[in-house]
């Protein structure tokens, strides 16, 4: 008989500008979109492509956050961009992005995504914030060709609309930086 084995996918945020913190540790909102690039992860690490390259394995950038100043829009499972993204197309870039896997931790796995802005790149008032990966669009293994596979989606939301966390104004003379950090339990 086969054992059945779960999976909690849990993801944490935390804001900062400089020393204070803004938001500490709070628990974000995933959408459709992380749940097939997980899928996707799974049936390419079946075929022999590693799963950390999937998720950012700190080798190259691929995780993008934006900030939004939406503030009445729940997240839905569908979304695939911020409502009202802070500058052009998904919003302003960070400075510099990392994406890291710290391996074992609390009885799982865990990945950690970092963007920085530096003091007077991005201003506004934020009220959502949106973690982008370079995800898997196909999942059929013989279409599968590395860095032609993926596009940049919305992977998981944190939104003031949500209760998340009260909307904020950057602080422009202070760099901003945003911490994602992602448990994987299995059980």
């Amino acid at each position: 008989m086969e054992e059945n084995i779960s999976a909690k996918i849990k993801g944490f945020v935390t804001v900062k500008q400089e020393d204070e913190v803004i938001i500490d540790g709070q628990e974000n909102n995933i959408v459709n979109n992380f749940a097939e690039h997980m899928v996707g992860c799974h049936v390419l690490d079946v075929y022999g492509v590693d799963c950390n390259v999937c998720l950012g394995d700190g080798s190259i950038d691929i995780n993008f956050m934006h900030l939004g100043e939406d503030t009445t829009t729940v997240t839905s499972g569908g979304m695939d961009t911020l409502v009202d993204p802070i500058g052009s197309g998904n919003g302003t870039d960070s400075n510099v992005q990392s994406g890291t896997y710290r391996g074992e931790v609390n009885g799982g796995v865990e990945w950690l995504y970092s963007s920085t802005w530096d003091a007077g790149t991005i201003s506004g008032t934020v009220g959502e914030i949106g973690l982008f990966l370079y995800a898997i669009d196909n999942t059929n293994v013989g279409a599968y060709e590395w860095g032609t596979s993926f596009s940049k989606k919305l992977v998981a939301r944190l939104s003031a609309a949500d209760g998340d966390f009260d909307s904020f104004t950057i602080d422009t003379s202070k760099s901003l930086t945003i911490e994602w950090r992602y448990e994987f339990v299995f059980g």
